[in-house]
């Protein structure tokens, strides 16, 4: 009988260690920095494009493109996760028409900016932080942020913690990062529970609980003008994840647009003529240009 309680004993503990050795494995993988060379470009959407970089109140540096529309309006476009400043062309040539100023930044752990973990937006917040304060020395009257996945959620929390924007731009933004995780990982049972020691090694590693990162609970106390864009098909983020953000950002003027067939990518990529079209009716009915 003890033979047997020592082999069961034995048992749970090599159980336990896996869950917690994968679970490890798991958080670091998730939010391993990405940092990679990015091909100087002299020109965006044919016009001059030049380096600039800040540091956040972290003393983390990031670099950007910057593209200056000779205007004091200017958007911050914010990649999603492991997505360097490259990722965010696409919907730099909207803007630009529209006579705005562009900054492309590479948020931290990615691109050539300082390789920090990855925190899902949540010490990304930062690094945005520090561009919209130099924007605003540099006489940028308004500025909107756009993001996508991650970069929407940096936005958020951005905001949120005080950055004073004039418009928010937000694609494929996750709610809740617990529900991101579940949805990410749809193939884990019980994720409430075998996902515990993911949760637990990726809040030491980037210092923030889950119950920080909930874009959805932010958007109660924002009242910037906030456009929402989903892909239809997006399960990563979750069918119901924009219409709940959108019911709860506290924003007397804010829109949700559904884009057909996308999952969860870059949506300006999959159908940037109705998106366009969309974005700038609401500017256009915000009044802010």
């Amino acid at each position: 009988m003890a033979r047997r309680l020592r082999w069961a004993a034995l048992g749970i503990a090599l159980a336990l260690a896996a869950w917690f050795g994968l679970g490890a494995w798991t958080a670091f993988v998730a939010t391993r920095p990405s940092p990679r060379p990015v091909p100087a470009r002299q020109r965006i959407d044919g016009r001059t494009a030049v380096a600039l970089e800040a540091h956040a109140a972290d003393e983390v540096r990031s670099v950007a493109w910057f593209v200056d529309a000779r205007s004091d309006r200017c958007a911050i476009l914010l990649s999603g996760i492991h997505g360097d400043r490259r990722a965010s062309l696409p919907r730099a040539g909207f803007w630009l028409a529209r006579g705005w100023s562009v900054l492309l930044p590479d948020l931290r752990g990615t691109g050539e900016s300082d390789p920090r973990p990855i925190s899902f937006g949540w010490n990304e917040r930062l690094d945005v932080a520090a561009w919209v304060k130099l924007l605003r020395e540099r006489g940028v009257r308004t500025i909107a942020i756009h993001g996508q996945s991650l970069g929407a959620a940096a936005a958020v929390y951005a905001v949120d913690g005080g950055s004073a924007v004039e418009l928010l731009v937000l694609d494929a933004c996750y709610d809740d990062v617990n529900s991101a995780l579940e949805h990410r990982l749809s193939f884990v049972p019980w994720p409430a529970f075998s996902l515990f020691p993911v949760r637990l090694f990726a809040e030491l590693r980037i210092g923030a609980s889950p119950s920080q990162l909930r874009p959805v609970e932010c958007l109660k106390r924002i009242h910037t003008p906030t456009f929402l864009a989903v892909g239809a098909d997006d399960a990563a983020v979750g069918g119901s994840a924009a219409s709940a953000m959108l019911e709860a950002c506290a924003a007397a003027h804010k829109h949700l647009h559904r884009v057909e067939a996308a999952r969860h990518e870059e949506l300006w990529v999959r159908d940037p003529t109705d998106l366009a079209r969309a974005l700038g009716e609401f500017i256009d009915a915000t009044g802010i240009e």
